[in-house]
């Protein structure tokens, strides 16, 4: 809950936006209390915030029907509010984008729910995604079901087949279907013509350049200087270094990456979003080349670990799991996290725990030590993973791992075998 308010109130105080919305979240607000007194602060207060930051992180789908049935939805599960109350509510956002401007014919063309089912594919972390896109688990859980129709080709059976939603989900698929054979990363060459800040998207022979100079500056692992990528520009049939300068400067607008000056030049870096984006593209190209020694991994971003450790052929995630066990090379806890999920598919659990235990053992700081505990819960009720949590919920000398030991002490001491 605190991780979700933080993400949002930071979303909403970004330089360009900050005073705007302070007015809109304070017109809620006012709104509500006037138009349904008898809600309390504390739900009012979540509730402007909630309206603001879907307002502000979806403004270029207000145009869209599906804008109000998405957060019809959110609110309605969320919340639990009755009929009257969600109409109120819906109304007074409906209030608020009046004057807007129509958008562009090829931006109108552009569908929401297509964009949140693009986000929920690319991004990794569920938990994550729900708080981003401010969406309903319901709605996230479909979406991920559409995701296996993609990834296996088949189209599942859906109890709402006749929502307007759903047949323009199952026709954007059948596009991307379609797509995919010949552009790997059409998902996000998607991503990108959807969120771009513009009100004319690049097209898709564009918007697949774009992602081709992101991967280029992610791929480096040390950044690219404004000379560097001005090659690499010309090389992807940029026009002019002018059109270049216009495109790198709208990828940072997205947040995608961010420069610094350095000399007379400035050097272009990715933001942990432009990681996440370009992540699968890393991968292919990681496998692509000679098999790499794991520390060599270890120079790349923490998106890119993790993608790696999701997709390591069993014999390579083998020795990469006995490295780090002999205290080798130290994996960042989310990518050693991929790992020992990866593995848990390929051996038996039983051959895994005492691995994660020497892990844990060897491990100082806290997020890991929080990792692993998380991880060797997964293992089941094993007498010596039992005991071996009761012994850190009382003697470990960080009191979070303490009393995380002591939850997962008492969820495997209850769990039923």
């Amino acid at each position: 809950m605190f991780e979700s308010f933080q993400h949002k109130m930071k979303f909403l105080k970004r330089s360009h936006i900050a005073s705007v919305a302070q007015d809109l979240s304070y017109l809620f607000g006012s709104q509500i209390s006037e138009q349904l007194p008898k809600m309390s602060a504390a739900l009012n207060h979540s509730l402007k915030l909630d309206l603001t930051y879907f307002f502000f992180r979806h403004y270029r789908f207000q145009h869209s029907d599906e804008f109000l049935q998405v957060l019809s939805d959110y609110l309605k599960r969320y919340y639990q509010l009755s009929l009257e109350d969600l109409r109120i509510i819906l109304s007074l956002v409906v209030e608020m984008n009046q004057g807007r401007g129509e958008p562009s014919p090829a931006r109108k063309e552009l569908s929401f729910i297509s964009y949140l089912f693009l986000c929920v594919m690319i991004q990794r972390d569920s938990s994550e995604c729900l708080v981003d896109l401010c969406i309903s688990p319901h709605l996230y859980k479909k979406l991920r079901t559409f995701g296996r129709a993609l990834s296996y080709g088949t189209m599942l059976p859906d109890p709402d087949q006749s929502s307007l939603l759903v047949q323009k989900l199952t026709e954007y698929i059948s596009y991307l279907s379609d797509k995919k054979a010949s552009i790997p990363w059409i998902l996000e060459i998607e991503k990108l013509r959807y969120e771009w800040p513009s009100p004319l998207p690049p097209t898709e022979g564009e918007a697949g350049k774009i992602f081709q100079l992101l991967s280029e500056i992610g791929t480096s692992g040390i950044g690219l200087k404004s000379k560097a990528l001005r090659k690499i520009g010309e090389s992807l049939g940029f026009e002019k270094e002018k059109g270049l300068e216009q495109c790198l400067d709208q990828i940072c607008d997205l947040n995608l990456c961010y420069s610094v000056p350095q000399g007379k030049e400035r050097v272009y870096f990715l933001t942990k979003e432009g990681y996440d984006l370009t992540a699968s593209a890393f991968v292919k190209k990681w496998y692509r080349t000679k098999r790499k020694p794991l520390k060599e991994l270890l120079t790349h971003a923490l998106s890119y670990q993790v993608e790696v450790c999701k997709q390591l052929p069993k014999e390579q995630a083998e020795q990469a799991l006995s490295q780090i066990a002999e205290a080798g090379p130290q994996l960042a806890p989310q990518a050693l996290a991929a790992l020992l999920k990866r593995l848990s598919h390929l051996r038996p659990k039983d051959e895994l725990a005492p691995v994660a235990q020497k892990l844990f053992s060897l491990s100082e700081d806290l997020p890991r030590k929080l990792m692993l505990i998380d991880v060797l819960q997964g293992f089941g009720k094993k007498r010596h993973i039992i005991e071996l949590l009761d012994y850190t919920s009382k003697n470990d000398p960080f009191p979070r791992v303490r009393e995380a030991s002591m939850l997962a002490f008492e969820r495997l001491q209850e769990r039923k075998e």
